[in-house]
């Protein structure tokens, strides 16, 4: 059985056979001993509600020490 699903998975796999593909470098032939790269992403922004004086904000959940005093009330 394990050698069925090997020639499954290389059979599979064919598709994807990049051993003449030959990647392109963005990095300078000037720069040597390159330790790592940094890569930057985009995304949507993202925004913070923001509210008016007419509107009231969402009300903070209680602490433990509010939930204290509130037994006592």
């Amino acid at each position: 059985m394990d050698k069925e699903i090997q020639k499954s998975m290389d059979d599979l796999l064919a598709d994807y056979n990049f051993e003449s593909f030959e990647p392109v470098s963005f990095v300078s032939g000037k720069n040597i001993n390159i330790d790592s790269v940094q890569f930057v992403m985009t995304t949507p922004e993202i925004k913070i509600k923001t509210y008016t004086e007419s509107e009231t904000l969402p009300k903070e959940p209680e602490g433990i020490w509010e939930r204290f005093l509130a037994l006592f009330k």
